[in-house]
């Protein structure tokens, strides 16, 4: 399966920010995902000029639209995610009640919440939708931060995970 993760990194080009990006991910590659690819399926996301990369000051209409596009999606695949744990129809106290470590049952509905409670809690996972690879975190606060201070710094890189 193949997800598209918006990647914040602080470079001073285009090209560095790729590499930065692809730097940092060959060193955690198969901790969620088992390859990935700038752009990828998603080559060309951000229009002619800059396909898989923007910078903040240069297009920041852009990037805040795309950023924005992305919380949103972080957002619906985490109503997905309680949405079918909650069509399971189980309770946290049923799974609790129930549970036997002499028996391995995976529960969908059970790890549909893994999936959300992981992204809550700020894991980078493949619902995660962007990350900030100079903060190691999921949050949007660093980030802010350094368009405050070096918006020409500033860029997100698409990149394609397989998983």
């Amino acid at each position: 399966m193949h997800t598209v993760q918006l990647l914040f990194v602080e470079a001073n080009t285009h090209q560095e920010a790729v590499e930065i990006v692809d730097s940092k991910i060959n060193d955690w590659e198969g901790h969620w995902s088992d390859w990935h690819a700038i752009g990828g399926r998603w080559s060309g996301i951000f229009g002619e000029n800059h396909p898989d990369v923007i910078n903040y000051k240069n297009e920041p209409e852009l990037f805040e639209k795309y950023l924005n596009d992305f919380v949103e999606g972080r957002r619906k695949r985490l109503e997905e995610c309680l949405q079918r744990f909650e069509e399971g129809g189980k309770s946290l106290s049923q799974f609790v009640d129930t549970y036997n470590p002499e028996i391995f049952d995976i529960d969908m509905n059970l790890y549909s919440l893994k999936c959300m409670v992981k992204v809550l809690a700020g894991d980078w996972t493949y619902d995660s939708c962007f990350f900030d690879l100079e903060a190691y975190s999921e949050t949007l606060v660093p980030f802010r931060e350094r368009v405050a201070t070096r918006p020409e710094k500033q860029f997100v890189v698409a990149v394609d995970f397989h998983f």
